[in-house]
């Protein structure tokens, strides 16, 4: 090699590694990815960045800039959550695994991803059980042996189903080590959290497609009380579900509780015969556009499962994943009745 082939390696490996340090790099190989438009949002000091990026047989990368530990989302064109990691500049993130099995993705490259990652495979049972409770007290539990861990910030900032109980929130971050309490995530949080939009309050009229292929509107003043449950085809509890849904059924009559579920799959290719197979007594119904539906965007459904409970007059007295909450919550309301 000549020595000026010398000095250009010499000033060019710099840059290339100077490059690399300027950047962070997310790699995810996902079984039934396919190829498809993804939406990936992360925030910075400057603001959200919100990229569109095609996945390729399976595979995407992602490339981004944060000088500071921020979250990076990964949603399908639908806005349905895929993955999230954290991420700065001068990392390489891959992902392994496939998207209808979300909590045993493996995550290499980053010692924080490996440890968040690890922690919901071992407990993928109560991450896919929707038991929020479960979910609760087990972050609870690996705050207060890990004080000295960011994870412990990861997992009350980004898992932890009570983030919207600020006092209990505060107990448990002060619980953690100041040096384990990144400003950035706490800010990214912050940032994410203002730019969705708030649950709505109160259930409104909605146009959905039936079984038969008719637009029908729901509605709420015909029944005490009303249960919607939001399901796609990758929700593991499904079948338990429905059979809490038959359960209830058999203990309160249609005037008393309204029964609706509604799937949020981009298309009803396998709708009717999933359906027509468990011999159901409630009305069955398709959002076309899922999550972008004009009608379920207004409810904030930000993930399947996701159950909502209203009065006659559309008062939503619970939203979230439980369906044993939920059914808690209609017991006491209809046991007064």
């Amino acid at each position: 090699m000549s020595w000026l082939k010398i000095v250009y390696m010499a000033a060019i490996v710099p840059l290339l590694l100077c490059s690399c340090q300027r950047s962070f790099k997310v790699t995810a190989e996902l079984k039934n990815l396919g190829t498809q438009n993804l939406q990936i949002l992360y925030a910075t000091p400057s603001g959200i960045n919100d990229l569109w990026i095609t996945s390729n047989n399976d595979v995407v990368e992602i490339k981004g800039f944060s000088e500071e530990l921020t979250l990076v989302v990964i949603y399908n064109s639908h806005k349905q959550l895929i993955a999230r990691v954290v991420a700065k500049n001068g990392d390489h993130i891959k992902l392994n695994g496939a998207i209808d099995e979300p909590y045993k993705i493996h995550a290499t490259g980053n010692k924080l991803n490996e440890e968040w990652f690890n922690f919901i495979n071992e407990n993928d049972k109560i991450y896919s059980s929707n038991n929020e409770s479960m979910l609760s007290t087990l972050i609870e539990r690996y705050v207060k042996n890990n004080p000295q861990s960011i994870v412990s910030s990861i997992l009350l900032l980004f898992d932890y189903p009570e983030i919207s109980d600020k006092k209990k929130m505060e107990q448990l971050v002060s619980l953690i080590d100041v040096k384990a309490r990144p400003a950035s995530l706490y800010e990214t949080y912050e940032t994410l959290l203002k730019s969705r939009p708030l649950p709505t309050k109160k259930l409104h009229r909605m146009s959905l497609l039936s079984l038969k292929n008719k637009y029908d509107y729901v509605e709420y003043s015909n029944s005490s009380y009303t249960l919607m449950y939001f399901w796609d085809n990758s929700t593991d509890m499904r079948l338990t579900t429905f059979n809490l849904m038959k359960e209830l059924r058999e203990r309160y009559k249609p005037k008393r509780l309204q029964l609706i579920d509604v799937i949020m799959d981009g298309d009803t290719l396998h709708w009717h015969s999933t359906i027509g197979a468990d011999s159901t007594r409630w009305t069955h119904y398709w959002a076309p556009g899922g999550p972008i539906n004009a009608d379920i965007e207004k409810l904030t459904i930000n993930r399947c499962p996701t159950v909502i409970v209203g009065d006659s007059l559309g008062n939503i007295i619970y939203h979230g994943s439980s369906t044993a909450e939920a059914e808690d919550i209609i017991d006491r309301k209809l046991s007064k009745k």
